[in-house]
């Protein structure tokens, strides 16, 4: 079990980066020569955010000209070190790192009260996060309707790459739309990859309104972990992009939950919020069944993924007149396009039948009258279907959709009684057929699913090379329906044991990469401890200069000066008041290696420290800072000329006492 450190509070942080020439000294060459950035100018308060792992505050560097998040660490394990090293080696490297910032984790990154703590540097995310995205954007259906596709098509990459966050909820998701939608995930602390297996324990668990009831008793980390956040999120994006009114009726300005909250997940038969979006439209209300059925898994490891949920509540329609159609002449011919490709009536009504749902049982822990919010997205609805009645008769080809045409045109004595009798009797036929094969398509969309079930609980990955695909053996089994063969379930099991034959070559090639990537990451920490050699000479090199002041009379308060060549002239600079028994540090701002010239007044004057190695002008009266000290005119007012004691310094700290005798060695 590994060990929870804790660190200095977020106060004890922030006043350290009030200085942060002494927070970043000889720890990072950038950060020392920044400031962190204020809410306001001149507030003293700093711009900040805290979570229950850490802190981060917004800071600005001038080389390079740039902003920074730097996070402090409130509390940690043992592995956190070992964590943030791994991640910062594998992150450049995968697929989808355009979701991931460029960062650094320092092990010795800021220095509180005297002690040194790590921090990770990182680079600004630029836009909102994902609530202020959604909450700016609720009357812009096109917005939402692109942040949903940037969300499906995210959550396929990360899984594809066998990654996950970890914490996904909305103050992680930053969303820039300068561009189209980009998304940018922050806090890498529970980010997970599948090459560890299930050996990382899972200690942070996220905020409970957007996880599974079942992740608070999770031990080890899974991709899994993701899947349910990923499934609340873009259900409640859709649903909210459907019907705006959903952000005022559920109070999300001052919720932690996006739609959802923990009480909802728990008791999804009881929650409000699912009926209400049972209300809403087909796919939306498919969608909610979907979730509402995952909320109440028992095994956590079958939380379906959202790619593979869309897969099922939104199924991809096909033409059923392709199940009468000869396979080999398909191939022939092709398919025909535009006007000329065949209407397929009896698809077309079947997609346009309603669906007749439940109602579900109310009386969530949040009350809402569902009637005004069901109002909004109906009207949406019914003016989609007056444009897509318009749309279905803009085509070259048209159809007599008129229910009294055919016996008009047999009263006019066009057709015989027999014609009539035909027609009609073909009618029912095709209609019945039609409704028959679709009931077949359900069927095998069914088998379909099942396959992709069997392959996911057997954790086992496609064939490779030439051998038939999934999607292969589907058509094969739609050609059996085509013929005289029953379909149902029909070789399955020869299917499974394709799959599972492909089991042992691709434990192989995974056992060759593994063994690859041990050796990379072996070379790649003896690279990060000759990195960290060459970084600590580099740090001598640009470290500032500093000069740490010690009075060492025995009761004179002592105000010190000095000048040092700028490359013009001696610039002087004072005072620095220090007294009896006291040290100070004082930074020449810069990387200086040469002579210093110091000197010291006791607080009255009757005393001064300076050998009178050459001399340089100050301001008797208050702080100074004078270019050319030694060469400009230093009469009139409370300018004094004064003598000084030369003393060589260099980057890092230099040492200077002022002792109890004078610049002429009289005891004072």
């Amino acid at each position: 079990m590994a060990t929870t450190h804790v660190y200095p509070s977020i106060g004890q942080y922030q006043r350290a980066l009030r200085y942060p020439q002494i927070a970043f000294k000889n720890l990072d060459p950038i950060l020392v020569a920044g400031k962190p950035v204020e809410t306001a100018p001149n507030s003293q308060d700093l711009w900040k955010s805290s979570g229950g792992w850490a802190c981060v505050f917004k800071y600005e560097t001038f080389s390079p000209k740039k902003l920074w998040a730097v996070r402090c660490f409130l509390r940690s394990t043992s592995d956190y070190a070992n964590h943030y090293r791994k991640v910062s080696i594998r992150l450049p490297n995968i697929p989808c790192s355009s979701y991931f910032l460029e960062f650094r984790f320092l092990d010795k990154g800021i220095r509180v009260d005297g002690n040194i703590y790590p921090t990770v540097k990182m680079e600004w995310a630029e836009g909102k996060d994902l609530r202020d995205f959604i909450q700016d954007n609720l009357n812009n259906k096109n917005k939402l309707d692109l942040l949903a596709q940037a969300w499906v098509k995210l959550s396929k990459d990360l899984a594809d790459a066998g990654i996950a966050h970890g914490d996904l909820h909305p103050e992680n998701i930053i969303v820039d739309d300068n561009s189209g939608v980009n998304l940018k995930f922050i806090d890498y602390d529970g980010l997970y990859f599948a090459a560890d297996g299930n050996g990382i324990n899972d200690e942070i668990k996220g905020v409970l309104d957007y996880q599974h009831p079942l992740r608070t008793k999770l031990q080890k980390q899974c991709l899994q972990i993701d899947y349910f956040p990923q499934l609340v999120i873009y259900l409640s994006i859709v649903a909210i992009a459907e019907n705006p009114h959903l952000w005022q009726a559920y109070n999300m300005d001052n919720t932690e939950g996006l739609l959802f909250s923990v009480a909802d997940l728990e008791k999804p038969d009881s929650s409000q919020v699912f009926h209400v979006l049972s209300q809403l439209s087909t796919d939306v209300a498919r969608l909610a069944d979907e979730v509402k059925k995952i909320c109440k898994l028992t095994d956590f490891s079958k939380i379906p993924s959202l790619d593979d949920v869309l897969k099922i509540v939104t199924p991809t329609p096909i033409d059923v007149t392709d199940l009468f159609t000869d396979p080999q002449k398909n191939k022939q011919g092709g398919a025909t396009s535009g006007a000329s490709q065949s209407v397929d009536a009896t698809s077309l009504i079947i997609r346009s039948k309603p669906i007749k749902k439940g109602s579900a049982t109310s009386g969530s822990s949040k009350p809402i009258d569902a009637t005004s919010l069901i109002t909004g997205s109906q009207q949406n609805a019914n003016q989609n279907s007056q444009s897509q009645s318009v749309i279905s008769t803009q085509g070259t080809q048209k159809i007599n959709t008129l229910p009294t045409s055919l016996t008009q045109q047999t009263q006019k004595g066009s057709y015989p009684i027999l014609v009539k009798t035909i027609a009609v009797v073909s009618t029912v036929i095709a209609t019945t057929l039609g409704g028959l094969c679709y009931y077949q398509y359900q069927q095998i969309n069914q088998v379909k699913q099942q396959i992709e079930k069997i392959r996911l609980d057997k954790k086992l990955l496609p064939p490779k090379g030439n051998k038939p695909s999934l999607s292969v053996e589907l058509q094969n089994m739609m050609n059996v329906v085509k013929g005289k063969e029953s379909f149902l379930y029909h070789d399955i099991e020869q299917l499974v044991s394709r799959i599972e034959s492909q089991k042992s070559d691709f434990e192989k090639d995974i056992n060759n990469w593994q063994s690859r990537v041990n050796k990379l990451e072996g070379q790649n920490g003896s690279l990060q401890e000759e990195r960290d050699r060459l970084q600590s000479k580099v740090n001598e090199y640009e470290k500032y200069t500093y000069v740490n002041f010690c009075n060492k009379t025995s009761s004179k308060t002592i105000s010190a000066g000095f000048a040092y060549w700028d490359g013009k002239g001696l610039r002087s600079r004072g005072w620095w008041n220090i007294e009896p028994g006291k040290c100070m540090e004082v930074s020449l701002d810069q990387n200086y290696r040469g002579n210093l010239y110091i000197h010291g007044d006791d607080n009255r004057g009757e005393s001064s420290w300076g050998s009178g190695d050459t001399s340089f002008c100050v301001d008797i009266v208050g702080p100074f800072a004078i270019e050319n000290s030694d060469k400009v005119s230093c009469s009139g007012g409370s300018l004094k000329q004064v003598t000084m004691s030369e003393f060589a310094v260099s980057p890092g700290t230099n040492n200077w006492d002022f002792n109890d005798k004078d610049s002429t060695g009289t005891s004072l």
